[in-house]
């Protein structure tokens, strides 16, 4: 088996195996979900990771929608207080950068808790999902685009 990711709740693997006669290629995934060891063949796999992808996104606010596309386009480059102007920890631009760190979507690259001077970054398991499908990142219903 050969290890294609891993996450802090989930890691998952393949192997596959080549029937000589007929040609027929099995392949199958073993997820590690919080400790245990699942295995599972390909459907069952598109359907969780369309589950999963579904859930990272669901019930994001307009604000926090706005904040992750600023944050995929800085590509950890701004800071926190460049992105969001008066930061202060235990506001609610606190939590709203800790409920998209929570979707597992964004981390701060210098790692630890956010601070003013942290440059958030979006995850390798985002990264993954909008290579997969770059439609998969939900649109604000009011787009706006900031000035910088």
């Amino acid at each position: 088996m050969r290890w294609l990711g891993r996450s802090r709740f989930l890691s998952w693997r393949y192997s596959s195996a080549i029937k000589s006669e007929n040609y027929f290629l099995g392949i199958e995934f073993e997820f590690e979900v919080l400790g245990q060891k699942v295995r599972v063949g390909p459907d069952a796999v598109r359907y969780l990771l369309e589950d999963v992808v579904g859930e990272m996104f669901t019930g994001m606010t307009d604000r926090e929608k706005i904040l992750l596309e600023e944050i995929i386009r800085s590509n950890g480059q701004k800071t926190v207080r460049e992105l969001i102007p008066g930061f202060k920890r235990d506001s609610l631009d606190h939590m709203m950068l800790r409920a998209l760190r929570g979707r597992q979507l964004i981390r701060p690259l210098e790692e630890g808790t956010w601070k003013q001077d942290s440059h958030p970054v979006k995850t390798q398991f985002l990264t993954t999902v909008l290579r997969a499908n770059p439609e998969a990142l939900p649109r604000p219903a009011t787009y706006m685009r900031s000035s910088s």
